[in-house]
């Protein structure tokens, strides 16, 4: 499957906004609008991932590793106080 452009994902969240906004009884814009947050908050840690091995492991690419996984756990649950980055550790 090819990758989409920018302007197609652009697109494509318009359309889902407009499913959302009229009748969707599937909730497929609903979930489609979902799925790109949560794959900007994922962009956004693999970003960091990246900066973070390439930096030899630094401290503060570390520390701002730790916030994008945050930020994108937040999301993902945001009726939970404080989700633990990594549960069960």
């Amino acid at each position: 499957m090819a990758k989409l452009t920018p302007e197609q994902i652009e697109q494509a969240v318009i359309a889902a906004e407009k499913m959302r906004e009229s009748e969707d009884p599937d909730f497929v814009g609903h979930y489609l609008l979902q799925l790109h947050d949560r794959s900007k908050h994922l962009e956004d840690v693999y970003s960091h991932v990246y900066h973070y091995l390439h930096s030899g492991m630094a401290a503060r690419e570390h520390s701002m590793l730790l916030r994008a996984i945050e930020k994108a756990e937040k999301a993902a649950h945001p009726h939970e106080d404080s989700p633990a980055v990594f549960p069960g550790d």
